[in-house]
């Protein structure tokens, strides 16, 4: 019988919301994360990431767009993400000094369902001792 001491809490590392049909996906904010990433199903026709310097998500700054080729067989899942440390060197580059790009969100359009996937905590290991 596996120990619950070598529990390695998978699901604690990532955090998955869902969004479905249209309308805007929310901004999330990725202070306490390292990646963020976004899964789509069906055929999309665009998929990108977006961040903003507020929670609201006004001025989106596109971080990494898919493109315009959707070619995997039906069934498929497409998937793109970022690091922190990209949203980092962008709002350097940007010099947004105080204010740096922190909410991100996703544009999906054409897809049949996508999530939005946060995950690497940054105080992952915080409580433990």
């Amino acid at each position: 019988m596996p120990s619950p001491v070598a529990t390695q809490r998978i699901f604690t590392r990532i955090a998955v919301t869902p969004i479905a049909g249209a309308g805007t996906p929310p901004f999330l904010d990725m202070r306490a994360y390292n990646v963020f990433g976004v899964a789509a199903s069906g055929t999309p026709t665009e998929l990108k990431i977006v961040a903003s310097t507020v929670a609201a998500g006004t001025s989106p700054v596109t971080v990494k767009d898919y493109g315009t080729s959707f070619t995997l067989p039906a069934g498929s899942v497409y998937t793109i993400e970022c690091l922190a440390e990209e949203l980092a060197q962008l709002s350097a580059e940007a010099g947004l000094g105080d204010t740096p790009l922190r909410y991100v969100s996703a544009v999906v359009t054409g897809s049949t369902a996508a999530s939005l996937i946060r995950s690497e905590p940054k105080a992952m290991y915080d409580s433990l001792t």
